[in-house]
């Protein structure tokens, strides 16, 4: 048997090798652009929240290039000689001689690390921050202070060696002596805040939250040139034309400097443009729906996409051989793949918060995005059922029977009809902010997301409601997951458990994290947190991280499982899977560092035919983990002499080829041995 025991350990550890760690998916696409850059041939987006991606030859696929980066939002990007550089928020600036295939930090001298604005003239960078103004002579290497302490520089521009710096609720500022010294100059200008800023001959644009602003005397007087908006107001020069956006989806073009605007806006989203970038041959623009290039002036625009994963993704559901999952503003996408690649179905600039499926029917929540739409062709086709829901902000949706649930800011509505009606079931609800359903056989559960919030149940499918908050010291609740009479709640401060009905409640950890999602595959617990994903051991009542392989932790706003994988549907990463067998053999360290080394019972016991053995080392050790059958005999080695950094461990032992019966397992380690008794009942 020890020979076919070495073949298990060989292949376990070369698998998890590959498998035990999150692989981001190809989809769902678009996302937050906030700034772009060309190089050559290639195109970078800063993202919020996942870092940069890198586009080859504008055509093709994106892709993530983060190595070295600590933070993930990123605000501004320039390209100085062959230097690629990165602002960031809380990170300060980072830098990449290799196209973005590693970054490091280059803050010497920075004394604030939120970077809002880098601009280059000639081989000097100048880095505005939210206090103060920056200046780097070599490269980034060391960066000293150009004045406008405590002030949030948002923008700048050199314009006939003279800086102006555009300020976050101070206005714009104007130096002539490389920022020895500095004026504001603001004649003109109603708002306090210059978003951006350019230049075209003689004439200087500020673009700010009541429109767009011209120049003629460096500033020193202003006029108003049109865009009136609530919005920053965006703008960029392109040879002797003005191009300009004032918000949502809509891009302008002027050819007189600013004295008339005519809209180019062909194929572009209605949603958020963040910036307008120019290479001196095209246009692109960054969005919330990503990005899109025009190479005709803003004629028309075509979307730079493929494989741009940056999307929020905020509800997960099944139905038939498709997978869905619900995005913040894009709608509806769906996978025929267990999530690897995703294709859009509808709903299109629609924010999708909660998905649900009756037999063959997918009915989709949405928030002031038309209220709930059904359809029953896989997405094909959509139909708006709202008769009698009275708000159209949808949080939650729950089927039971032959009864749909509806979670609104305003409570609970029901329909017994497929939706073709819809009747507010409040009564004896103190808190309507409904966030979270869920229902057994006996009863319906909801939590609220308002104030302190409250947990409810109900056991005459709405008619009345009771409180039940006995515990539940956390009650903001965002999941809610039913086992039998088991319930679990996420909620702002953790997970909670009730084992009768909700009527008690008692916390099980991650009391330091925000619970958005509950989910379980078999008899493991898996929770999406702000700060990752987190796997519940029942046998030693902890949360183990599993983060292994995101770029960065992401925020998890939903959790769901195809037949091999579980999925994670996150905030500005889009959709992430891991495999279910990464389970199997030996997992590497959880980044838990135990005080003593354990031996834990294994789990699930009796077992039939797999069981997974779980241990904890204090300190890096040699470690042996063997099986043994009742006369003592050697069944199968899982672990074999391994050096183990300290940490908890799992391994998995397969017993489909020997009989039932009493077997034990060894853990030996540096100071430390322990046996423990299992049993195989086939």
């Amino acid at each position: 048997m020890k020979r076919i025991s070495v073949v298990f350990v060989v292949f376990f550890l070369s698998y998890v090798s590959v498998n035990g760690q999150w692989i981001q998916t190809t989809g769902p696409e678009r996302g937050f652009v906030s700034c772009i850059v060309t190089t050559g041939n290639d195109v970078y987006a800063g993202t919020h929240y996942a870092g940069v991606f890198r586009l080859n030859d504008f055509r093709k696929n994106w892709f993530q290039v983060n190595t070295g980066l600590t933070s993930s939002y990123i605000n501004a990007l320039i390209v100085v000689n062959s230097f690629l550089f990165a602002g960031t928020f809380e990170g300060g600036i980072f830098r990449s001689s290799d196209n973005g295939g590693n970054w490091t930090a280059v803050n010497n001298g920075l004394t604030n690390l939120d970077i809002f604005t880098l601009y280059k003239k000639n081989d000097f960078i100048y880095a505005g921050t939210s206090s103060g103004l920056f200046l780097s002579t070599d490269l980034g290497t060391n960066w000293s202070a150009l004045g406008l302490e405590y002030k949030s520089v948002m923008s700048l521009l050199i314009q006939n060696d003279t800086i102006y710096a555009g300020t976050n609720s101070n206005g714009l500022y104007r130096s002539a002596n490389n920022g020895q010294n500095w004026v504001a100059v603001n004649n003109g200008i109603v708002s306090t805040t210059i978003a951006t800023l350019a230049a075209i001959n003689n004439y200087l644009f500020a673009g700010t939250r009541t429109g767009v602003y011209r120049s003629s005397n460096a500033g020193t007087n202003w006029s108003y040139i049109g865009l009136s908006s609530q919005n920053y107001n965006i703008i960029t020069a392109k040879g002797s034309n003005l191009f300009a956006s004032n918000g949502y989806g809509s891009a302008y073009k002027s050819t007189d400097f600013g004295l008339n605007w005519i809209q180019v806006y062909n194929s572009l989203p209605h949603h958020l443009i963040n910036t307008i970038y120019t290479n001196g041959t095209d246009l692109l623009i960054g969005s919330e729906f990503g990005v899109y290039i025009s190479t005709n002036d803003g004629e028309n625009w075509s979307a730079l996409n493929n494989r741009f994963t940056n999307e929020v993704v905020i509800s997960f559901s099944s139905c038939g051989p498709y997978i869905f999952a619900g995005t913040e503003s894009n709608g509806i996408f769906k996978s025929s793949n267990e999530g690897m690649q995703w294709v859009p179905c509808g709903l299109e600039e629609k924010s999708v918060f909660c998905i649900a499926t009756s037999g063959t029917t997918i009915i989709a929540g949405t928030v002031l995005s038309g209220g709930i739409y059904f359809s029953t062709d896989y997405g094909a086709n959509w139909t708006a059922k709202n008769n009698g829901l009275t708000n159209m902000v949808v949080l939650a949706l729950l089927v039971k029977g032959s009864s749909i649930f509806a979670g609104t800011e305003v409570g609970v509505f029901r329909s017994t009809n497929n939706g073709d009606n819809w009747t507010l079931v409040n009564s004896g609800m103190t808190n309507n902010y409904i966030f979270a359903l869920g229902a057994n056989s006996n009863f319906v559960y909801a939590g609220s997301d308002n104030m302190q919030g409250d947990m409810f149940r109900t056991s005459d499918d709405g008619l009345t409601w009771t409180t039940i908050n006995n515990g539940l010291t956390y009650k903001i609740t965002r999941s809610i997951l039913t086992v039998g009479s088991n319930i679990y709640a996420g909620t702002q401060g953790g997970v909670f458990f009730s084992t009768n009905n909700g009527d008690n409640w008692e916390t099980i950890g991650l009391s330091n994290a925000k619970v958005y999602s509950l989910h379980r595959i078999g008899s493991r617990l898996y929770a999406g947190t702000n700060k990752g994903v987190y796997l519940y051991d029942a046998e030693s009542k902890t949360w183990l991280n599993r983060n292994q392989g995101f770029n960065f932790v992401p925020l998890v706003f939903c959790l769901m499982n195809s037949q091999n994988y579980i999925l994670a549907g996150t905030n500005y990463q889009s959709v992430w899977r891991r495999s279910l067998e990464d389970n199997v053999g030996i997992n590497p360290n959880t980044g838990l560092i135990p005080i003593s080394a354990s031996l834990f019972q294994n789990y699930p016991n009796p077992f039939n035919p797999e069981t997974r053995i779980r241990y904890s080392l204090p300190r890096t050790s040699f470690v042996n983990l063997v099986v043994y059958d009742a006369l003592g005999r050697e069944v199968q080695t899982l672990v074999s002499n391994e050096n183990q950094a300290a940490g908890t461990y799992e391994a998995a032992f397969n017993a489909s080829d020997i009989p039932s019966g009493v077997y034990y397992y060894r853990l030996t380690a540096e100071g430390y041995s322990e046996t423990r008794k299992m049993v195989l009942l086939k």
